[in-house]
């Protein structure tokens, strides 16, 4: 995903055709390290196409994805619609606050620091 961000920033700035400098100097930038390879898979999924074309492309796939809550059912009789559904799920009284800092790799956590 950083390699996707870094082509779109790439692409927003006024760069029609990123190469992978360009890609590696934006994720440099902010102190991520640049696999090559990566980066040259997203420029050549991207090469020919319209960044307008592939965010389409991507509101697509995920239009596609099926939204079917599993923990919810419908039951149609033949005058009335019943529904039941567990309860929420409760948070638990130790989890982390928004507001605090993620623990864990900077793998875990692939978009803390790229655009601050």
């Amino acid at each position: 995903m950083r390699y996707s961000a870094a082509y779109l920033l790439a692409v927003l700035g006024g760069n029609p055709s990123p190469s992978v400098a360009d890609i590696t100097n934006i994720l440099g930038s902010v102190g991520i390290e640049c696999d090559e390879k990566r980066a040259q898979e997203v420029i050549d999924a991207c090469k020919g196409r319209s960044v307008d074309d592939i965010i389409a492309s991507g509101m697509k796939k995920i239009d596609d994805i099926s939204m079917i809550d599993t923990q919810t059912t419908a039951t149609i009789d033949n005058e009335s619609l019943t529904t039941t559904s567990t309860a929420p799920i409760p948070i638990a009284k130790n989890s982390t606050p928004l507001d605090s800092p993620l623990e864990g790799s900077p793998e875990d956590n692939e978009f803390i620091g790229l655009f601050d």
